[in-house]
C-alpha cells in the first residue's frame, strides 16, 4: 500500500480515510494515522488492513454447438485464500441459450438449482464442469459471461458461443456415387464429438 494511495477527507469534523492497493498486489499492512495540532501535539492510532487477491478463472476458448445439443466445458478457478465463492454464468443472446440453462458442478460446489457456492481451498487450483443446454428452437451466436462474487470484489470470464441448426434427415438427396441416400447428425461413436452419417442401400 503505497503513501501516496492513502488519502482523507472532511465533512463537518468526520474524516474519511480511503486507501487505494497497488494493482495485482496482496496482503497485509499496518496504517497509522496521525493527528496533528496547532501546538505541535500529536496523536495516532493505528490499524490492520489486508488485500485479498482476486480469484483466477482459466482461459475457455470459443464453443460451437448445435441446438439442443448440450456441451460440458471443463474449467479451473484457484483462489489463494480459498472460502466460499458465489458463481454465477448470464448469455447474452437469450434466445440461444438462456440463463436458466447454464449450470456449474464440481464435488466441491452447493447449489439449490438457481445459486451455486465453490468452497475453494486455499491457492489450489478447482476443476468444475460447466454446462450449456441450447435451445431447441434457436440458432445463433451469443456471449457467455462467468463471474465470480469474491465478498462482494467481482472476477470475470467471457467467451463466444456458436448454436448451429442441425442437421436433417433428406432420404431424397443424391450425393456423388451414391443412390437412394440418407444423411444424419449425432454421436455415434460416444467420443463426445459430432458425427454425420450418410447410409446408402448401395453404391453405384
Amino acid at each position: 500500500m503505497p503513501t501516496e494511495n492513502i488519502s482523507y477527507d472532511c465533512d463537518s469534523g468526520n474524516y474519511t480515510i480511503t486507501a487505494i492497493p497497488s494493482a495485482g498486489q496482496s496482503g497485509s499492512t499496518s496504517i497509522t494515522v496521525t493527528a496533528i495540532a496547532p501546538d505541535g501535539l500529536t496523536s495516532s492510532t493505528s490499524f490492520d488492513l489486508t488485500v485479498f487477491a482476486l480469484p483466477v478463472i482459466s482461459s475457455i476458448e470459443d464453443q460451437e454447438t448445435v441446438i439442443d445439443y448440450p456441451i460440458s466445458l471443463p474449467l479451473q478457478i484457484t483462489d489463494t485464500e480459498g472460502g466460499n465463492l458465489i458463481l454465477s454464468a448470464i448469455s447474452s443472446g437469450l434466445t440461444v441459450i438462456s440463463n436458466e440453462n447454464i449450470s456449474f458442478s464440481s464435488t466441491n460446489i452447493i447449489t439449490d438449482g438457481s445459486s451455486y457456492t465453490l468452497n475453494a481451498t486455499p491457492g489450489t487450483p478447482e476443476t468444475i464442469t460447466l454446462t450449456l443446454n441450447p435451445s431447441n428452437v434457436s440458432a445463433g451466436n451469443t456471449t457467455i459471461t462467468i463471474s465470480i462474487d469474491d465478498h462482494g470484489s467481482i472476477v470475470e470470464q467471457a467467451f463466444e458461443c456458436s448454436v448451429l441448426s442441425p442437421f436433417t434427415v433428406d432420404e431424397n438427396i443424391t450425393l456423388s456415387a451414391v443412390d437412394k441416400s440418407a444423411v444424419a447428425f449425432g454421436d455415434y461413436d460416444n467420443d463426445g464429438d459430432l458425427d454425420l452419417l450418410i447410409a446408402t442401400s448401395h453404391i453405384i
